[in-house]
């Protein structure tokens, strides 16, 4: 194997959990996704750009999944973001 791997690596943050992958299965999440979409009018709240074409929008934490599990669920602490800004945000976190 090259290179440093999971906990090896410097940017491990953890991973994602099977308990991450099966929640965000679930009608709940779904329906609260919707929701915060709904919210913020169906575009990213960094850059602006709207849901078109192959802008797809994804739900971010604020603070992380991993680190506040009390806040996974919470409407103020979900925002949506466009799958650039998303990237940008979490590569900079890596920093």
């Amino acid at each position: 194997m090259f290179g440093r791997c999971g906990k090896l690596n410097p940017n491990w943050n953890g991973g994602h959990s099977p308990e991450r992958q099966s929640k965000y299965a679930r009608y709940f999440w779904k329906e609260l996704a919707k929701s915060i979409l709904k919210r913020d009018n169906y575009k990213c709240q960094k850059c602006g750009i709207e849901h078109k074409g192959q802008n797809k929008l994804v739900i971010h934490h604020k603070k992380p999944w991993s680190k506040y599990p009390k806040l996974r669920f919470e409407p103020d602490n979900l925002i949506t973001l466009c799958e650039k800004c998303h990237k940008i945000i979490h590569k900079n976190k890596m920093i």
